[in-house]
């Protein structure tokens, strides 16, 4: 079932918003970088047949599509998106599509065993409303897992040639002025503590993963397909120019130029019993 719901927000301020013609491609390649790690979690929260489930942000739909197939038939996927133009292609029995905005739409309070979100907030300006709204539909003893980067570390190896890394550092310039220019928040990831505890969530937990990326690998593959939607934000805050952009998307398919990825932050917590 697909519905819109009243308080959905175009996408003319989101930096990677599903219209682009290659987000398809981006999407899938970003399932197969993160999607193991979000597995993992979601085993570790006992994710089980009957389970009610909501997938805020759900993007191109790989993680929706596993939680239909492990609540089955006697469970429920609600996901939602801004855009759900690639949730609305997933055939699956047990999967409710809802076009939302999770800052403004109504909420089924009380209803969720699960609420999971990746690279939401980052780029939500009312962080605060996200996640009183994803809290609010958790029932007594339901999760909250959120996934969400700290830009950190993201950095090169410093055996990088000093040209390349001068590049890079405008490239982090440019990218931090077009997410602060959108209200966006590249330390979401070290905040998700305190996130939870102002939701009055109980049990909460952490873990940190990153990797390093080579040149060529699947994620710095999938980084240059991020760069290339980006460029025109980039460009426009006047810290990197067209002939850099040019030069950081060429690093991408170099072996000898290495960086880390930012540290991916998981958080979960539980709505406590009444």
């Amino acid at each position: 079932m697909t519905s819109e719901q009243p308080g959905a927000v175009g996408t003319d301020t989101y930096l990677l918003d599903n219209a682009w013609q290659r987000a398809r491609e981006r999407l899938d390649m970003l399932g197969a970088f993160l999607d193991p790690g979000t597995i993992r979690h979601l085993d570790r929260l006992g994710v089980d047949e009957g389970w009610q489930c909501w997938e805020v942000g759900g993007g191109g739909g790989s993680i929706a599509a596993w939680l239909c197939r492990r609540v089955g038939g006697g469970g429920r996927v609600v996901a939602t998106d801004i855009d759900p133009r690639f949730l609305v292609a997933l055939k699956e029995p047990n999967l409710e599509v809802h076009q939302s905005d999770i800052t403004a739409s109504p909420v089924e309070r009380g209803t969720f065993d699960l609420v999971h979100a990746r690279l939401l907030l980052e780029h939500v300006p009312d962080r605060d409303a996200a996640l009183r709204h994803m809290a609010a539909g958790l029932k007594p003893d339901g999760w909250l897992l959120l996934e969400e980067m700290d830009h950190v570390n993201w950095l090169p190896d410093p055996a990088v040639e000093a040209a390349k890394q001068e590049i890079w550092r405008k490239f982090l310039d440019a990218y931090r002025r077009a997410m602060d220019a959108r209200g966006g928040d590249l330390e979401t990831g070290r905040r998700l503590v305190l996130f939870f505890r102002t939701c009055g969530l109980v049990n909460i937990q952490t873990e940190g993963w990153t990797t390093l990326a080579p040149g060529g690998s699947l994620s710095a593959r999938m980084l240059q397909l991020t760069l290339a939607q980006l460029r025109p934000a980039l460009v426009a805050t006047g810290a990197i120019d067209n002939a850099q952009m040019d030069d950081l998307l060429s690093f991408c398919d170099s072996p000898d130029f290495v960086f880390m990825w930012p540290v991916l932050m998981a958080a979960w917590g539980q709505r406590p019993s009444p």
